[in-house]
């Protein structure tokens, strides 16, 4: 801190401008956060979408292979018709 020890007034000024840049590196400091927890949610948000998205259509070519095989539909073609791998079709049976 410089030398201000003849002035109050000056003293004063420097203390009050310290706590001013304090302040304001707090400020940006929640400011950074609060932007990156906001853009981290959004961005799990989209992930979580994107599997629920992907299990759903897992789900639906599992039910779709299920009616196929009851229908008596062989594996192969049930696998070829649903996308999904013959193992999977045969583990359904």
């Amino acid at each position: 801190m410089p030398n201000f020890s003849t002035s109050f007034s000056f003293r004063a000024l420097y203390i009050w401008a310290v706590n001013l840049s304090r302040e304001k590196f707090e400020r940006d400091q929640i400011s950074a956060l609060t932007y990156a927890r906001e853009r981290g949610l959004k961005k799990g948000i989209v992930i979580g979408e994107k599997r629920g998205r992907a299990e759903d259509t897992h789900t639906k070519a599992v039910e779709m292979a299920r009616n196929f095989l009851r229908m008596g539909l062989p594996a192969e073609k049930v696998a070829e018709g649903t996308g999904l791998s013959l193992s999977e079709i045969q583990n359904l049976k």
